[in-house]
């Protein structure tokens, strides 16, 4: 996974009707993807960071031509349109990402007394997800609880239940990479399905903002993935798929 970034400026007399856009790659044919977010404005009016990226090395050009033609090759053209629009300010920025890696520390006979880990030391995963802070602050949690219950042994107790909190985020990146086949690693027996049926979430996401906020409920771990089969979400599917061709463009 690859990053290219810049920071632009909006000019005044262009409108900006949506508070975030972010066009998903359509896996496996689509391997690239971007997003435009808001940042804090400085003194000279409202800015927003501009993000193309790309996995299995095609990653975005550092070049104004080749920015603009990666931005111009995602599965929607609405990120390009709006893309033309901004002015840049200052350079590129890359970010390159190799593996998901999970250190199983559950797993050790002779935990050392007092060691913990957090964050990327017990596990990191695709950060185009975006559950790290997410993902840290419910191991902060697990840690807390421990804490409460005296010293005695608290590495073997917190890394026995952190890892169940772990489970979550990492059977979800693992199973959204394994939708391109050069993902290599131990796929997860329902891998498959999960990818068709949550990519179908996305296609109806886009015509009821309650589906997608059900799905950022999942991906940012406020929600175990089961809320994705609720009522309202399979009634969206079943909706899309039958009748939809085309998913609309969920305005957030």
């Amino acid at each position: 996974m690859g990053y290219t970034s810049r920071m632009y400026r909006r000019p005044a007399n262009c409108q900006r009707d949506r508070k975030a856009l972010i066009v998903y790659p359509k896996a496996p044919l689509n391997t690239k993807f971007g997003y435009i977010s808001p940042v804090e404005p400085d003194a000279s009016g409202e800015r927003f960071i501009v993000s193309l990226a790309g996995c299995g090395g095609d990653y975005a050009p550092s070049t104004e031509e080749g920015f603009l033609e990666h931005a111009k090759q995602l599965a929607r053209p609405e990120l390009y349109e709006y893309l033309r629009t901004l002015t840049p300010i200052g350079d590129f920025s890359h970010f390159r990402f190799i593996e998901n890696r999970r250190r199983r520390y559950e797993a050790m006979t002779n935990c050392p007394e007092g060691f913990m880990a957090v964050g990327d030391a017990l596990c990191a995963v695709n950060p185009i997800y975006a559950q790290g802070i997410s993902a840290i602050a419910l191991e902060l949690r697990v840690m807390e609880k421990c804490l409460a219950g005296g010293l005695d042994g608290i590495g073997r107790r917190y890394f026995k239940k952190v890892a169940k909190t772990i489970d979550v985020p990492w059977f979800i990146t693992i199973c959204e990479d394994f939708r391109y086949p050069h993902t290599k690693g131990k796929r997860p027996f329902f891998a498959g399905f999960l990818n068709a049926y949550t990519g179908k979430v996305l296609e109806a996401s886009g015509a009821s903002s309650a589906v997608w906020k059900t799905f950022l409920y999942v991906l940012h771990l406020v929600k175990y993935p089961a809320v994705l089969f609720s009522p309202h979400v399979v009634f969206a599917v079943i909706k899309t798929t039958l009748f939809r061709k085309e998913p609309l463009v969920t305005k957030q």
